[in-house]
Formats: C-alpha cells, structure tokens, sequence
C-alpha cells in the first residue's frame, strides 16, 4: 500500500503549476505553496473573485481548483476536467505543463497508448523547454516511468534533476523519496532506513507537508515490520499530527497511515484495538479503490480474530482477503498485459508511418530507379511482418510470465488457484478427491534479517527444489507470497496427502544450509485438508488448510496438522 500512497502523491505533485504571472501574481504564491502549505494555499484561492480575473488567469484558476478537486475526488474524475483545460489551452505557453498533467492522469487512469504518445512527445521536446519547464516535465516522467515499473528510466530521471544546479528544493524532497521508494520496489521490499531519514530531513527543510507525512508514515510502517514498538508508537504520534496538520482529504494516505496503526496494535497484541482500527481502515476507503490497503486491513482482522479464539469470523474475513487479493493480481497482470500492448501497437503504428513515407517517396523516383525502391519497400514489408509476428510471440512469452514466479520458477499465486480451480471442478464432476496443503516456513523473517535477502532468497529456491524433488509431476505447486507455499494433488484424499506433507517436511528439515557459509535449520509447519472435508470451493479448501496450518505453528512449527472442523480455540 506504501507504494501505491507515494505512486498517488507522486501523480498529484506532477499536477504542475504555471510561470509566475505578472497579471496576478496571488494565483502564482498559491501555485507555489499548493504542496508545501495546500490548506493556506486553498483558503487563499476560496478568496478570489473568478469573474475578476483575465482569460489566462482564469485557466490558471481552473487548474488550481482541479488540482484540489484532484485529493477530494480521486484522478478518474480529476481526468475530465484536465482534458478540457487542456483543449482550451491548445497553442498557448503553457501546453508543454498540461502534457505533463495528462501524462500523470493517464498513466493512473490506465489509458496507455495515450500515455506511452505523451511520454514520447515530452522527451522529445525537453531540450527546447524552459529551464523550469524542463523540471516539471521530468518530474512527471519520474512519476509515469514509475507507475510502468520502468525503473531504470525513473531512476535516470531522478538522477538527472539531482544533478541539477537548478532543483527547488521541494523538487529535491521529491526525487529523493521517489528514489528511496523504487530502491524499496527494485529490492523486492527492503527499505534502506537512512535513505528513508534523509528524505525526511530534505522534505522538512523543504516545508512540504505532503511528502513529509508520507515519509513519516513510511517509517512507522517499516518499524512495524521490524517490530520496533517503542519507536513505531513515538513515529505513530508525529504521523498523525503532520496528517492532521495537512488539512487534506488524502484517503490514500489517512488509510494507510490507520492500517499501519493497527498492525501496530496487532504486534502489541492489542486485539481489540487492532480490529477498530483495521475496520476504521475500511471504512475510509469508502470506494474500495485501494485493494492493497484493504488487504492488509483483512490480514490484521485475520489475526486478531485467531487470536481471541473467533475462527467463525477469521474464515469468512480471510475468504474476503483471497477473494480481494485474486482481483488485485489479475488486475495487475491485465495491466502489465494492457501496457506493453500499446506499447507494440505505438510501434507498428510507427512501424507504419515509416513505411508509407517511403512509399510515398516511390512516386518521385525516376523511372529507372523504380524497380530498386520497390526491392526495398519489399524488405522494408518483411521486416514490419517479421516484428508483427515477433510482436504475437512476446505476447504468448508474456503471458507465460505471467504464470510464473520470478524467483522460484513455479506457479505464482494468481495461476496456482485458477489451476486448482479448473481441477476441483473436474473432481467434482468425476466425483473423485483432491487435497491441498500449506506450508510456511518457520521463522524466515529472522533468516532474512540475520543474513540479508540474497541468502533469504537462497532459501527459498533450495526449499522449492526439496519440494520439486518430492512431489511429482501430477502435483500442482505454487509460491502464494513470500514463504508461503501451496501443493494441490488430484485423486488424493488427506491421508495419502499427509504423507506426502511428511515427505516435504522431511526434505526442507535435510536442506543443509553449508553452501551459504552460514549455520541455520530450515523448518516449515503445513496444514492439510481434502474436499470430503471442505467441498470443492477453492477458498473454503484453501480456508481449511490454514487454520489445520495455524495449529501446526501455535502447536511449535516443524509439524504437519490436518484440518479438523471441530477445532478448539487455543
């Protein structure tokens, strides 16, 4: 959620201002307080008498009061109004920062051939831009750049206008918290704390507030993943202040900063407070846009629910969390799919603007230099088929990819559970058994911790081999995130499948941890179940294997448990 809450500030920052105006030069102090101080800047404009103003200057009112409208109303609607403005201001001065708008609204809307064109066109046109428009458009490339995960151009970008002798101050506390943000993304959620406290320092002696609290909360949410307590609770107090001191209904943030409140409550084991705050957390996000945000909301619910004994009420907030988290990632991989599509069409597109070009030239060649040009269009025609087909060919290779986890090589979890579903739906018309088992490795936070994420990553790669090694090739296997791995066997009930659970716990126990240089066990807890006891609904069989799973940790890990429907609170 942490990088959806900068992904969003990021967009609006890139909502850019106008040049100082010598017209009206109050439209201009409030442009340039609008992030550093938005609610001064807001009560300010309320002040202005729109009907005073000259045609330019209301368009630079129009833009301010779109950019407010922006944090109370979200970037979808926010989209219309940006793309009348820029409709009237076709021509004008300030065109290249409306590009720069529409590039930000774009990008989050998921209207990529327009955006991946406006990206395009912006670079192309930085060299001839004033010294300040030429910030303002790499700042809003930084921002697209980042919303396609392309991250080496984000970070070139970034480095491009840290480099400059001209960077504003807040320009420099964006960079460096966009910076610090991707280096979190690039290194698979490994925040580097001092690059974190710095661009709290840089945005503080920037006085602006939006990226200030933002980082604030980004802290507290890394100290709670850190299980720091006493200092997460000390960041918690700060946090709220700057929110509140913000005076800006940014539903991104609010929520976040409540979810991280209530994991926060959940590590104290304050369970009561935990559930308030998680529900609080919902209920902000009235819409239900931020799936991130509502997911780790349900996963606190989860386990405040386990531990006061409320297994009724953690079932049914964990089937929403499934639920939630299947639409997330297909939504994901749509859009990963949706970008790079425009991306082949703008190519093609191109690919056959070229190529009319040069058929065009054809009509002016001599007569005797016909047959030469024709040749080449020929070669020119095979190519543009070739590219096309390499084209559908990167599309299959993609949607391979897509099925995959990047690390391990198995089934990530968006195919795991359409696999399993199209197999338990088979079973249940054949009428045969199918089983499912979890497992989570026992304490691989404190082997990543202790021994940094390529070893942590080491781990994970040798317990897929153990688990390959055992299982068969009948047997659908599956990374579900993180440490947490899921095995689904067709014609199986769980008596057999407990004994393939023992065999793959046997395996991970016997991985020696020697190549690493370093002395650690490897243990994992799994819990079983098969559709005689759930039914052949994927998520009430998934249900099932969790909590036989939870027992097998609350009864000391390094054990395999079966799903038992009359399970005691512990």
């Amino acid at each position: 959620m942490l990088k959806r809450v900068i992904l969003i500030a990021a967009t609006l920052s890139c909502l850019c201002g106008f040049s100082a105006n010598a017209e009206n030069t109050v439209l201009a102090e409030i442009d340039a307080k609008r992030m550093s101080d938005p609610s001064s800047a807001r009560a300010s404009l309320s002040e202005i008498d729109m009907q005073s103003l000259s045609d330019e200057e209301k368009l630079h009112y129009r833009y301010l009061e779109s950019y407010f409208f922006a944090f109370s109303h979200g970037i979808p609607e926010s989209l219309v109004r940006f793309e009348a403005l820029i409709k009237e201001a076709g021509g004008s001065h300030i065109e290249d920062r409306l590009m720069v708008t529409m590039l930000s609204l774009t990008a989050y809307s998921g209207e990529w051939a327009q955006s991946f064109t406006l990206a395009e066109k912006l670079e192309s046109r930085l060299d001839g831009m004033t010294e300040q428009d030429r910030m303002n458009a790499i700042l809003g490339l930084i921002s697209f750049y980042q919303r396609v995960d392309q991250f080496d151009m984000a970070m070139y970008y970034i480095s491009t206008l840290l480099s400059s002798d001209n960077i504003s101050e807040s320009d420099r506390c964006y960079a460096v918290t966009l910076k610090m943000q991707i280096e979190e993304e690039v290194n698979d959620g490994s925040l580097n704390q001092p690059a974190l406290e710095n661009a709290i320092a840089v945005c503080a002696a920037a006085q602006h507030k939006l990226f200030h609290a933002i980082n604030h909360n980004t802290l507290l949410r890394h100290l709670v993943k850190i299980e720091d307590v006493y200092k997460a609770k000390q960041i918690a107090r700060k946090t709220g202040a700057l929110i509140e001191e913000l005076d800006l209904d940014f539903t991104h943030l609010k929520s976040s900063f409540t979810v991280g409140k209530a994991q926060l409550a959940l590590l104290e084991e304050d369970w009561d407070n935990a559930k308030a705050l998680a529900s609080e957390a919902l209920s902000i996000d009235t819409g239900g846009q931020y799936e991130s945000g509502r997911i780790e909301s349900l996963e606190v619910l989860i386990g405040a629910e386990k531990a006061t004994g409320n297994y009724e009420a953690a079932v049914r907030y964990l089937e929403e969390k499934l639920t939630l988290r299947k639409e997330f990632h297909s939504r994901e991989i749509a859009q990963s799919l949706a970008r790079q599509e425009a991306r082949f069409k703008i190519a093609e597109a191109e690919s056959a603007m070229a190529l009319l070009d040069k058929e065009n030239k054809l009509a002016e060649v001599r007569e005797e230099q016909l047959y030469l040009a024709l040749s080449l269009v020929s070669l020119l025609l095979a190519g543009l088929i070739f590219w096309s087909y390499r084209s559908r060919k990167v599309q299959i290779k993609l949607r391979e990819l897509a099925r995959k986890d990047s690390l391990t090589g198995i089934f990530n979890r968006g195919y795991f559970e359409e696999r399993s579903k199209r197999l338990l739906s088979k079973a249940q018309q054949q009428n045969t058994f199918v089983s499912m088992t979890l497992l989570d490795l026992d304490h691989f936070k404190q082997i990543n911790d202790t021994y940094g994420h390529q070893i942590g990553d080491w781990v994970l790669r040798e317990v897929v081999r153990a688990l390959s090694d055992t299982c068969d090739v009948t047997m659908t296997l599956g990374r579900l995130g993180g440490e947490e791995f899921g095995i689904v066997i067709t014609d199986c009930n769980a008596e057999r499948a407990l004994a393939v659970a023992e065999a793959c716990r046997a395996a991970i126990e016997n991985i020696s941890s020697q190549p690493t240089g370093h002395r650690f066990t490897l243990t994992a807890s799994f819990g079983v179940a098969d559709t005689s006891q759930a039914g052949y609904h994927f998520e009430n069989l998934s249900s099932a294997c969790d909590l036989a799973l939870y027992q097998s940790k609350q009864y000391g890990r390094n054990r395999v448990y079966e799903y038992d429907s009359e399970i005691n609170p512990i």
